[in-house]
């Protein structure tokens, strides 16, 4: 292991990623002056900083001007895995290399209903719907200097439409969204245009959530060597199983827009668990510990930061299984769930209880379904009517991160007469189980569904799009599918097909949802610039905002 280390520390070397991102020699001596941490950092910063910033556009008024320099510690729960289908497929164990690094070419952000622009500044569709112009900003650069193109654009949707043509096994389901796109030209060396498959109103989230990567340099991310990105960040350093460290890539695109990079170092520690990072934390050895869950949230209760609800922990149901291929077991099951008691006893109710996927911000929500629908009562009775019983317990595999929830679904089931036994799995093999459709009864994951047009929600999800890993392909999902898509997501036909969406989850369901999910984040005071900036579809921090004080 240690030579590995030292074999990739060699490979990512600081000279390398540096110069790579037009910094001068005389600026390496400056970045190794920084301290480690912010208590050590003063106003008048150390070399290589500058005592203070821009305002960024569209900051509140009033706000202090950000101070540059200084390293940020944060927390990362798990090793990253670099060869299993990111930067299309964005395992959580990779959830912060798109926040620093890689970038798609829209990205939402207050208001969710419209995109902004981050490496385009055109992006049109045909009256139809049937075409999209797309320009790419003039001046883009990834960190290694090279300039962003048409082709980094379209070698992107090739790696999401099929990874395996690329070397990866493991990525999971085709994009349904990629393969929408049935023409692509480029117009000139910054301007493309894609025919879609039918008049399409889906694509737009499609694009959001495809970070741009370059070709030419994906074997050495698959081979764990580096990372290129056009983000505020560049990895300078991975030393597996103990942290990354990220600098400013000062050619960053979005500079003058959002002020940053600020940061002169960022390190990523990497903890086994949620619980050290949270202990981490509290010792002041950590500025952030990002994506905590309720229990150790809860001790730091006026420093948690509380992103938008996206998705969240679910029970996966395969409908393929004979126990479960009655729409009334898996109805049961539904109301068996007291999602009250999980939001408040391992959620610590920071986010109600609810039976549905849909965020407030999407026009899919249903206020009807932020109820725990829970009637142990009526599930026995449902298990009645369809004559279930068992011959052994429903296996339902899961990790670490869920196991507080999987111990009162285990209770809430057994109390309506289901019997399950949860197998505790390795997060890199859970995830690889579920992604190849393995699981054979039931299981317990996470799910987000944050994007804001639920048609691309919905399309490109893994657990609803078909084929899915539950197996759900009945004829008003396929018809909910087919059409969903082609409509204008604020109109009437749109609303309709949510209405039937949200029913079908009732009465043929294949997801019984668990345990809501946002983004709970404790932050130091020492940290500037966290708040009112997250960015969707990932719930993430504006990194080119965040500064530290002194």
């Amino acid at each position: 292991m240690m030579e590995r280390e030292r074999s990739l520390e060699r490979r990512l070397s600081r000279r390398h990623l540096l110069a790579a991102a037009g910094t001068t020699t005389a600026g390496l001596a400056a970045f190794a002056a920084v301290g480690c941490g912010s208590d050590d950092d003063d106003d008048t910063g150390g070399a290589g900083t500058t005592p203070g910033g821009t305002q960024p556009a569209g900051a509140p008024a009033g706000s202090p001007t950000p101070r540059r320099g200084g390293t940020l510690r944060m927390n990362q729960t798990g090793d990253i895995v670099l060869n299993g289908g990111y930067p299309w497929v964005v395992a959580p164990t990779n959830r912060i290399l798109p926040w620093l690094v890689h970038e798609p070419l829209l990205r939402y952000r207050k208001d969710v209903t419209k995109p902004e622009f981050v490496l385009v500044d055109q992006f049109e569709y045909s009256g139809d719907r049937t075409k999209l112009t797309v320009r790419l900003k003039p001046g883009v650069t990834f960190h290694d200097g090279s300039p962003l193109t048409v082709e980094d654009v379209f070698f992107s949707i090739d790696f999401s439409l099929d990874a395996k043509k690329f070397g990866v096994t493991v990525a999971g389901t085709p994009s349904v969204l990629a393969k929408a796109i049935k023409e692509r030209k480029k117009l000139d060396e910054r301007t493309m245009e894609f025919t879609f498959d039918r008049p399409r109103w889906d694509m737009t989230g499609y694009f959001a959530s495809l970070n741009i990567h370059k070709e030419a340099t994906l074997p050495k991310m698959l081979a764990g060597e580096g990372l290129n990105g056009t983000g505020p960040y560049a990895l300078e350093k991975w030393t597996p199983g103990t942290s990354l460290i990220f600098v400013p890539n000062r050619n960053w695109h979005l500079h003058e827009q959002e002020g940053g990079p600020y940061l002169d170092r960022v390190e990523a520690r990497i903890f086994t668990d949620e619980t050290a990072a949270a202990t981490a934390f509290e010792a002041r050895e950590l500025d952030i510990a990002f994506r905590l869950p309720g229990a150790d949230a809860k001790r730091f209760r006026d420093r948690v930061r509380k992103a938008p609800r996206i998705g969240g922990l679910f029970l996966g149901m395969v409908v393929k299984n004979p126990q479960l291929a009655d729409p009334r077991v898996r109805q049961a099951v539904f109301w068996a769930v007291d999602r009250e008691r999980i939001a408040k006893e391992v959620g610590e109710g920071f986010y109600a209880a609810t039976a549905q996927i849909w965020p407030e911000y999407s026009p899919a929500y249903d206020p009807e379904l932020d109820k725990p629908y829970y009637d142990p009562e009526k599930a026995k009775a449902l298990l009645r009517q369809a004559g279930f019983s068992q011959g052994a317990p429903l296996v339902v595999p899961y990790t670490q991160r869920s196991e507080a929830s999987v111990l009162i679904v285990k209770e809430n089931l057994k109390a309506v007469g289901i019997e399950i036994a949860p197998k505790l799995m390795e997060t890199a093999a859970f995830i690889a189980a579920t992604r190849q459709r393995q699981h054979t009864d039931m299981f317990v994951a996470g799910m987000n569904f944050s994007d804001p047009v639920p048609a691309s929600a919905l399309q490109n999800n893994f657990n609803v799009a078909i084929p899915n890993q539950m197996y759900q392909e009945s004829p008003e999902l396929k018809d909910i599918l087919a059409k969903i898509g082609t409509v204008d997501p604020l109109g009437p036909e749109a609303k309709e097909l949510y209405r039937r969406f949200n029913r079908l989850w009732l009465e043929d369901p294949w997801i019984s949802p668990l345990e809501p999910s946002g983004a709970l984040d404790v932050v130091s005071d020492a940290v500037r610039g966290f708040d009112e900036y997250f960015i969707m579809p990932l719930q993430a921090p504006n990194f080119g905002r965040i500064w530290l004080k002194a």
